[in-house]
C-alpha cells in the first residue's frame, strides 16, 4: 500500500471550555494522487476539518483530541513559523469565497505572484511569467491584461478561476478545495476539475475536495467521507458510499439532489409585467495613457425580453456572460447605456431615483451572498422591517407585524428574530434575505444564484419555499443561476446568455430536451450527473448528439 500523504487521527475540535465538538474524533487518509472529497450538509464539520490541517481555525477554535500528520510529520505541534513554511508551498487551499480571499487593493499579478517569490525565489519577470501561464490554463481571457487588473473587475466566477490558479502556482503536494466550482457554471466546473485531475495524475498532488455537488463528486472522486453533526458517518471509494450508500443520511442527501424535471410548456395567456427591450450596459476601463481612450467592455448587448405574471423565467449563461449585471439593471442598480425596462407598461430606466424607487415598489432582489448583503449589525427582525421604510402607510407596529409575519412564513420562528446574521446557517440566512425580499408584498423577484452555496438538502428546502411563496402570494422570479438541475425544476422559460447576449430562449421542457445552440448542449452534456435510475443512483450523461432528442446514458468511470 502505498503511504499516505496526509492522516488525519481520531480528530476533535471544540470551540472553548465547554463547548460540543464541531468535528468529533475524525480520522481519514489521503495518497499521493489521491482525489479524496468531503461531502454533507452546513454546519456538518467538513470545512472545520480540512481548516485544521493548515491550522486556520477560526479565534475559539481548538483542536483537543488526536493529531494531524503531513508527509511523515505530526504538523499539529508545529510552531506558527514553521507551519508559514507549509502553508502555500506544501499545502496550498482554494477558499469558498473568493473575494473575502483576495486583497481589493493589490493586482491580481502582484498577489499570485507574492507566494511563489516567497517560497521559490523567482524575481519578479519570471513569477509573473508562471501567473499568466497558469491563468491561461483556468481559462482567463486575455491573462496578460488580467495581472494588472484588480479582483473587482471580473465576475464571482473569474475571480474563483484566479483563486485556483494562484493556489497552485507554488506547486504544493496537498490541495485542499473548499468549495471551488460553487460560482462557476458547468462547462467551467468541466474545466476546472479537468485542471485539477490534470494536476494531480502529472504531479502526484492530493487533492482533499469540499463540495456539496454530488454529481461533480461522483464524477471525479476516488474516495469519499461522508459527514453529519459533526462525525465520520460513512466512507470507502465512490462507488460504494455514492452508488451503494449504507447510511440513511448518505441516501437522504442524494435524495435531495435535483433530478432535472422540467415542466411541460404552459401556453395559458397572462399579464406581462417587466418588458425588458434592446437592453445594452458598458463599462469603461482605465485609461493606459492620458492621451488614449479608455477601453469599453459591453456586458449586455442588445438583450430583450418579458416577463409574464406568476411565472420563473431562468436566465442562464456562464461566468462573466452579463446575467447578473442584467438582473442588476433591471432594478436600477447598473444604469443602461441604450434600451429601456418597463414596469406594468411604465418605463423606469432613467428615471430619478426618487420616482424610480416609487415606481419598483414591485420588484425586489435576492443576491447571490446572504452574508455580504445582510448588514452584520442589525438583528433579523429589523433586517426585514428595514424594507418597509419608504411605505409611509404603514405604522411602526404594522411594519414589525408585517416583518414577524414574513419570517414565520419563510420558516423562520421567533426565535430567531433577535439574531444577528453570523449567528445563523446559511440556509436561515438565504431564508431571511428571502423575507427581506418578499416583505414589501412585490410582483417580482430577482433570484440571484439563490441556492449557488446551499448544500442539497438546504438547497431543495429553499427550493420548495420559493414554489410555495409563488404559489401563495402569486408572484413571479427572474431567476439567474448556472445549476442546470436547478432551474430545470423550478424554470417556466429559460434564456441563455453568451457575452452579454441571448443565444437561445423557450420553455424549460423545450430548451433542456432540443437544445438548438451549440452553447447549451455543451451546458448540458459537458458534466455527467448523479440521478435515481430503477430505484438505484447512478452516474448519466445527456446525448445532445442529436438536436432533436436528448438522450440519457450510464457513464463508466
Amino acid at each position: 500500500m502505498t503511504e499516505p500523504l496526509c492522516t488525519i487521527s481520531n480528530l476533535t475540535i471544540a470551540f472553548g471550555t465547554m463547548g460540543e465538538p464541531v468535528v468529533d474524533a475524525a480520522s481519514l487518509r489521503i495518497a499521493p494522487g489521491e482525489f479524496h472529497a468531503i461531502v454533507g450538509e452546513s454546519g456538518s464539520g467538513k470545512t472545520m476539518l480540512a481548516r485544521s490541517i493548515l491550522g486556520l481555525l477560526p479565534s475559539g477554535g481548538r483542536i483537543v483530541a488526536g493529531q494531524v500528520d503531513f508527509d511523515g510529520r505530526n504538523i499539529t505541534q508545529l510552531s506558527p513559523e514553521s507551519m508559514r513554511k507549509i502553508r502555500g508551498k506544501e499545502i496550498g487551499m482554494i477558499f469558498q469565497d473568493p473575494m473575502g480571499s483576495l486583497n481589493p487593493a493589490l493586482r491580481i499579478g502582484t498577489q499570485m505572484s507574492e507566494a511563489l517569490r516567497l517560497h521559490s525565489g523567482l524575481d519578479r519577470c519570471m513569477a509573473r511569467d508562471q501567473a499568466e501561464r497558469l491563468l491561461d490554463q483556468v481559462g482567463i481571457r486575455h491573462p496578460r491584461r488580467a495581472l494588472d487588473q484588480f479582483p473587482h473587475e471580473f465576475s464571482g466566477g473569474m475571480r474563483q478561476r484566479i483563486m485556483i490558479a494562484s493556489t497552485l502556482l507554488p506547486g504544493p503536494k496537498l490541495l485542499i478545495a473548499d468549495e471551488p466550482t460553487t460560482a462557476l457554471d458547468t462547462i467551467a466546473q468541466a474545466n476546472v476539475m479537468e485542471i485539477l485531475t490534470k494536476v494531480t495524475v502529472e504531479s502526484g498532488v492530493a487533492v482533499l475536495f469540499i463540495s456539496h455537488d454530488l454529481g461533480l463528486v461522483a464524477h471525479r472522486a476516488d474516495t469519499v467521507t461522508v459527514m453529519d453533526k459533526a462525525r465520520v458517518i460513512e466512507q470507502g471509494s465512490y462507488e460504494e458510499v455514492l452508488l451503494n450508500p449504507r447510511t440513511e443520511k448518505t441516501k437522504a442527501l442524494l435524495a435531495a439532489v435535483p433530478q432535472g424535471t422540467a415542466k411541460p410548456e404552459d401556453s395559458r395567456p397572462r399579464e406581462t409585467l417587466l418588458e425588458v427591450r434592446s437592453a445594452q450596459i458598458e463599462f469603461r476601463g482605465r485609461r493606459k495613457l492620458p492621451w488614449l481612450r479608455p477601453a469599453i467592455t459591453r456586458a449586455v448587448d442588445n438583450v430583450s425580453f418579458d416577463l409574464r405574471k406568476g411565472e420563473t423565467l431562468a436566465v442562464i449563461g456562464a461566468s462573466g456572460s452579463g446575467k447578473t449585471t442584467l438582473g442588476r439593471a433591471i432594478l436600477g442598480l447598473v444604469p443602461l447605456s441604450a434600451g429601456e425596462v418597463r414596469l406594468s407598461g411604465d418605463k423606469v430606466s432613467g428615471l430619478g431615483r426618487k420616482e424610480f424607487r416609487t415606481k419598483t415598489q414591485g420588484i425586489q432582489i435576492v443576491f447571490q451572498d446572504p452574508i455580504g448583503a445582510l448588514d452584520p449589525r442589525m438583528r433579523v427582525l429589523d433586517l426585514v422591517a428595514e424594507s418597509l421604510r419608504h411605505h409611509q402607510n404603514l405604522s411602526r407596529q404594522n411594519k414589525r407585524d408585517r416583518s414577524c409575519e414574513t419570517l414565520e412564513e419563510c420558516g423562520l420562528g421567533k426565535g430567531l428574530h433577535q439574531r444577528f446574521p453570523h449567528q445563523l446557517s446559511g440556509g436561515q440566512r438565504q431564508r431571511v434575505a428571502i423575507a427581506r425580499a418578499l416583505v414589501s408584498r412585490p410582483d417580482i423577484i430577482v433570484l440571484d444564484e439563490p441556492v449557488s452555496a446551499l448544500d442539497v438538502t438546504v438547497q431543495e428546502q429553499i427550493l420548495q419555499l420559493l414554489d410555495r411563496l409563488k404559489a401563495q402570494h402569486g408572484l413571479s422570479y427572474i431567476f439567474i443561476s448556472h445549476d442546470i438541475g436547478v432551474v430545470e425544476d423550478i424554470a417556466d422559460r429559460v434564456i441563455i446568455m453568451i457575452d452579454g447576449k441571448i443565444v437561445e430562449r423557450g420553455s424549460a421542457h423545450a430548451v433542456f430536451n432540443s437544445p438548438k445552440h451549440e452553447f447549451t448542449r455543451q451546458l448540458l452534456s459537458v458534466l455527467p450527473e448523479l440521478r435515481e435510475v430503477d430505484g438505484r443512483f447512478q452516474l448519466v450523461y445527456r446525448d445532445h448528439t442529436n438536436p432533436a432528442q436528448a438522450k440519457h446514458s450510464t457513464v463508466n468511470r
